[in-house]
C-alpha cells in the first residue's frame, strides 16, 4: 500500500525535520537562520511535503515588497527548494511548487520570484527569466576620479546603516524591481554578506554617505553601488579602490559590474573600463533570476525594465 502525499505548513515541531533536510541540500548556507531570522518569514512558509508523516521534500517563501511601476507590489520569494535525495525523481519537487503557487495566490501575492540554476524546471510552471547582465573589462589606467573631499573607508553597520538607507532609497526610488529594505532586512542581509574585511566600502563627503559599492565575497564583481545626486566621481573612485583590491588579493584584472539598464549610468562606469563587454551572470557563476505573475502575465515592457540586486537574493 503507497503512502499518501500532502503538503502542510510547518509548525514549530516540524523546525528539526526540515533543518535536516535542509543540511543535507544546502550544507554551505545558515540553514537554522533561514528557518527563523529572515524578517519576511513566517513559519507557516516553510512548506513540508510529507510521505505518510514523514517529511521528504521542503520549500520556503520569503515575502518582499518590490518597487515596480508607480508603486510596490508584494512579492513572494521561493527559495530552498529541496527533497531527501532518496525520494528524488518522483516528481515531488514540482508537488511542492505546485502547493506554493497555490499558497501564494491566496496570500494575495501578485507575483513570486527565485533564483535557480536550473531555469528549465522552473520554467514548466510558467515562471520567466528576468533579462539581467553584467559588463566587464580592465580598469583604464589613470581612470580613478581626482581628489574628492571625503575619504573612503569601510562600512560599520551600526554608526553608518541609517545613512546608508537613505542613500539606496533615493538611488532607487524609480528604479523597478528593487527591493524594498527597511532596517532589519538590510542587517539580516549583512549577517551572510558581510563576513570579509572588503565585502563593502563607503565614501563620506563632509561627513554623510555620498556613494557605496557592495563587492562579492569570491568573485571580482561589484554587485550593488549607489550614490546622491553629483557624486558619480566618487562611485568611479570606489570601483578603482575595488578594482585595486581585486587583483591585490586574487590577482583577478578583469572586474564585473551590473547592467543597471540605465544608460547615463551604465555608460559613466563602462568609460572607466577598456575591452568591454556584456555577459550573462551565469559566466560568473550567478543564479539566474527568475519572476512568475501570479494573477496574470509579466508584460515584456516591464520584464524588459526590471533591475534587481544581486545582494537581495534569497
Amino acid at each position: 500500500m503507497s503512502l499518501s502525499l500532502k503538503v502542510k505548513p510547518a509548525e514549530p515541531d516540524d523546525l528539526p525535520e526540515a533543518l535536516t533536510l535542509l543540511n543535507l541540500a544546502f550544507p554551505e548556507q545558515d540553514n537554522l537562520y533561514y528557518l527563523t531570522g529572515d524578517p519576511g518569514y513566517k513559519l507557516e512558509r516553510t512548506r513540508l511535503l510529507l510521505k505518510g508523516n514523514q517529511p521528504v521534500g521542503v520549500l520556503q517563501i520569503f515575502e518582499r515588497q518590490v518597487r515596480w511601476r508607480s508603486g510596490l507590489e508584494r512579492v513572494g520569494c521561493v527559495g530552498n527548494l529541496t527533497v531527501h535525495p532518496n525520494h528524488r525523481g518522483k516528481g515531488y519537487a514540482s508537488k511542492l511548487l505546485e502547493e506554493a503557487v497555490s499558497y501564494m495566490r491566496g496570500e494575495g501575492f501578485h507575483y513570486s520570484l527565485l533564483f535557480t540554476r536550473i531555469p528549465g524546471f522552473y520554467e514548466r510552471f510558467g515562471w520567466r527569466r528576468v533579462p539581467l547582465t553584467l559588463f566587464s573589462g580592465f580598469l583604464k589606467n589613470g581612470s580613478e576620479a581626482g581628489k574628492l573631499k571625503g575619504s573612503m573607508r569601510r562600512f560599520h553597520v551600526d554608526t553608518d546603516l541609517k545613512s546608508l538607507l537613505k542613500v539606496y532609497d533615493r538611488f532607487n526610488e524609480d528604479r523597478w524591481g528593487t527591493v524594498v529594505r527597511d532596517e532589519p532586512l538590510w542587517r539580516s542581509e549583512l549577517k551572510w554578506l558581510f563576513d570579509e574585511d572588503f565585502n563593502q566600502f563607503l565614501l563620506y563627503e563632509e561627513e554623510t554617505v555620498k556613494s557605496y559599492v557592495r563587492c562579492h565575497k569570491h568573485r571580482p564583481y561589484i554587485m550593488e553601488f549607489g550614490f546622491e545626486k553629483g557624486c558619480e566621481d566618487s562611485v568611479k573612485a570606489l570601483v578603482h579602490r575595488c578594482a585595486s583590491m581585486f587583483k591585490g588579493k586574487r590577482g583577478e584584472d578583469r572586474i564585473y559590474l551590473p547592467v543597471l539598464k540605465d544608460p547615463e549610468i551604465d555608460g559613466f562606469l563602462k568609460s572607466q573600463l577598456s575591452n568591454v563587454r556584456e555577459c550573462s551572470t551565469s559566466e560568473i557563476g550567478l543564479d539566474q533570476l527568475l519572476i512568475k505573475a501570479l494573477d496574470n502575465d509579466v508584460d515584456e515592457k516591464a520584464l524588459n525594465r526590471m533591475f534587481f540586486w544581486y545582494p537581495d537574493h534569497f
